[in-house]
């Protein structure tokens, strides 16, 4: 993943904060014309040193090393096609913590 593709990851972003804003309209109210904005950032994001980010066709993940952190992988699943997999992984991520 590249800056370039920050106008997609900013639009899939907008498609699910409308998703959000229907269950709870209160809290998830999406500002008009967001969506430029958070591509210029998340640009800013892709092209800084110490980025890491992979993208499928249906979504995105984007990492940035900041000071001491212990090695830390994971795999990426949908929790639509793995739905029990959420709290292995956070058995997992909680046993790699300790």
């Amino acid at each position: 993943m590249t800056a370039d593709d920050a106008a997609w990851a900013a639009g899939l972003m907008e498609r699910r904060r409308q998703v959000y804003a229907a269950y709870s309209p209160v809290f998830w109210r999406p500002r008009p014309g967001v969506t430029g904005l958070h591509a210029r950032f998340l640009g800013r994001q892709l092209a800084s040193p110490g980025c890491l980010a992979v993208r499928t066709g249906h979504g995105f993940l984007i990492g940035q090393r900041r000071g001491r952190s212990k090695n830390f992988a994971m795999t990426l699943q949908s929790h639509a096609e793995h739905p029990r997999r959420s709290h292995e992984f956070e058995n997992q991520r909680g046993a790699q913590l300790k």
